[in-house]
C-alpha cells in the first residue's frame, strides 16, 4: 500500500487581504448621520467624494503609470513571503524548517514542463519542455520575501538554516529580501546575511548584529569535591570534550575551548563579509565582530543592512508596483471534513 501523497503548503493572496475589510469599511462611510435622511446624504456624500477625488488628482505629482495590464506591470513578477519566528524546540528547528520550504520553492521555480505530458509513457515526450509549467506562471522574476526574527541558537543549526538561504540565493532569477522587524542576532544574522545583494532590510529599531560566539557550562568538580564525591571519566583523545560538567578543567583545556570559540567566530566573520560583499577591514570588524548588536540605522550605516524599512512597508510597496504578493502557509489539511484551502474563500 502507497499512501497518496499530501499537501504541505497554501498560499494567501496578500493583494487580497484586505478587499472584503474594505467593502465593509466603504458601507459603515455611506451610511448617514443620525438623523438625516438616506436619499439627502446619498447626494452629499456623492458629492463631496468628487470633491476630494478631484483634490487628490490635482495634488498629485507622481507621473508614473499605474500598473496594468497594458503595460505589462501587472501580476508580472511573484513575490513570496515566508514567516520566519523563533522556534522554542531544542535547537530550534530553523533549518529543518526551512530546507523542505526552500527545495518546494527551487522545484517549482525550475519547473518548465507540462506535467500532463511529463507523465506520459512516450518517452521523448517525458522530456518535452512547454510553456505550461509553474515557472511561465510566475513571471519575470520570482521574489523570496523571508520576515526573520531570531536571537540566534546553535552554530549547526543555524549555520545548516543560512545554508539553507544560500540555496535560494543563489538560484538563476530568484531574488531573496530578508527583512528584520525585531531582532536578527548570531545565528539569526548569519541566516539575514543571505540575502541578495542590497535586499537586506530591517525597522528602524530592530536589533542586528551580535556577530560573536558563546560557549558556557557549570563546572561541578569543586562543588563535588567539597562533598566527597569524586566522580569517574574516562575519554580517549586528549581533546575530547575539554569543557566537562563533572570532572576537573584544567587550563590547558580552556584554552583548547576558547581556541575552538575563536575558529567559529573567524569562519563567522568570514561568512558575513563574503556574503554581503563587504571588504572585512580589521577596523571594521574590531567595530563589528564583537559581538554587539545595532539598531536599523547604525546597522546600515556600517553596512550590516541595506535599507530601513518595516516589512509591512516593503510588502505595501510591492503591491502597489503591481507584483503578485502571495504568503507560504503550512497546510494542515481540511476542517471539519471540507475540502477547502484558504485560496478556495
Amino acid at each position: 500500500f502507497i499512501p497518496s501523497t499530501a499537501q504541505h503548503y497554501t498560499f494567501e493572496r496578500v493583494n487580497d487581504r484586505y478587499r472584503r475589510d474594505g467593502s465593509a469599511l466603504m458601507q459603515a462611510l455611506a451610511s448617514p448621520p443620525p438623523g438625516v435622511r438616506k436619499y439627502r446624504w446619498k447626494r452629499i456624500f456623492h458629492r463631496r467624494r468628487k470633491e476630494n477625488m478631484d483634490s487628490l488628482i490635482d495634488s498629485t505629482t507622481e507621473s508614473m503609470e499605474p500598473p496594468s495590464l497594458g503595460n505589462g506591470e501587472l501580476y508580472n513578477r511573484t513575490v513570496i513571503i515566508l514567516d520566519m519566528k523563533p522556534d522554542s524546540r531544542v535547537g530550534n528547528g530553523m533549518a529543518e524548517h526551512l530546507r523542505d520550504t526552500v527545495s518546494f520553492l527551487i522545484e517549482q521555480h525550475r519547473d518548465h514542463t507540462d506535467r500532463r505530458r511529463s507523465i506520459s509513457h512516450v518517452p521523448h515526450l517525458a522530456t518535452t519542455r512547454t510553456a505550461k509549467g509553474i515557472r511561465s506562471a510566475i513571471g519575470a522574476e520570482m521574489e523570496i520575501l523571508l520576515i526573520l526574527d531570531s536571537g540566534g541558537g546553535t552554530v549547526q543549526d543555524y549555520g545548516l538554516a543560512a545554508s539553507q538561504l544560500c540555496r535560494l540565493r543563489n538560484e538563476p532569477q530568484i531574488k531573496l529580501t530578508i527583512c528584520v522587524d525585531r531582532v536578527a542576532a548570531s545565528g539569526g544574522y548569519m541566516m539575514a546575511s543571505q540575502a541578495t545583494p542590497g535586499q537586506l532590510f530591517a525597522a528602524p529599531f530592530a536589533m542586528v548584529g551580535s556577530i560573536g560566539v558563546l560557549m558556557e557550562t557549570v563546572n561541578l568538580h569543586d562543588l563535588l569535591a567539597k562533598n566527597g564525591i569524586k566522580p569517574l571519566i574516562i575519554k580517549a583523545g586528549k581533546n575530547k570534550a575539554p569543557l566537562k560538567q563533572l570532572g576537573e578543567v584544567t587550563p590547558e583545556e580552556l584554552e583548547m575551548a576558547q581556541d575552538d570559540a575563536n575558529v567559529i567566530h573567524q569562519a563567522f566573520q568570514k561568512w558575513v563579509t563574503k556574503s554581503r560583499n563587504l571588504s572585512g577591514s580589521q577596523e571594521w570588524l574590531d567595530k563589528v565582530a564583537t559581538g554587539a548588536v545595532f539598531l536599523g540605522a547604525e546597522a546600515c550605516e556600517l553596512g550590516l543592512v541595506d535599507r530601513v524599512v518595516t516589512s509591512d512597508e516593503y510588502v505595501a510597496e510591492r503591491v502597489a508596483a503591481g507584483d503578485r504578493v502571495l504568503r507560504l502557509m503550512p497546510y494542515r489539511g481540511s476542517q471539519l471534513g471540507l475540502r477547502l484551502s484558504p485560496l478556495d474563500l
